[in-house]
């Protein structure tokens, strides 16, 4: 968003956006997401929580996008990355606790990304992380530096 001959500021879908660019690398991945439903009247019943993943070959490193719908529960996800080595992983997001808020001329500031340090790593491969009500978060699983 600009002002006439004033200063400029990200709304908060650019967020998303920039972050997807930069992690989502080499092939889609199918996900299969086993979550609670939630009543549309538009589209029936939809998962509450939604996602996309990519994987990077050449690199090892993964990413998966999440979105939790609940207007009022966190969501507890658990990813199964299928990797047998140690990795590490860490997750951002944009949420916030009023679902009104925008970034604006006087509040250029106001949402963004944060750390979601509810992001665990498990020996068994698996990924554990909570999603805050409304909210989009990235995930990213790189393989440890040795």
């Amino acid at each position: 968003m600009t002002e006439p001959r004033g200063p400029a500021w990200r709304q908060t879908t650019f967020f998303p956006f920039a972050v997807t660019s930069r992690l989502a690398r080499g092939h889609s991945l199918e996900v299969r997401v086993d979550a609670p439903t939630h009543d549309t009247a538009a589209h029936g019943p939809v998962p509450v929580v939604a996602a996309a993943a990519t994987h990077d070959s050449a690199t090892g490193a993964s990413a998966v996008f999440l979105v939790n719908r609940s207007t009022s529960r966190p969501a507890t996800v658990r990813i199964r990355t299928g990797r047998t080595a140690p990795f590490r992983a860490s997750a951002v997001g944009i949420h916030d606790d009023d679902l009104a808020a925008v970034n604006s001329l006087h509040q250029q500031d106001r949402v963004g990304l944060v750390d979601n340090t509810t992001v665990t790593a498990h020996d068994d491969g698996t990924v554990e992380i909570v999603l805050p009500p409304v909210s989009w978060t990235a995930v990213e699983i790189n393989e440890e530096q040795r």
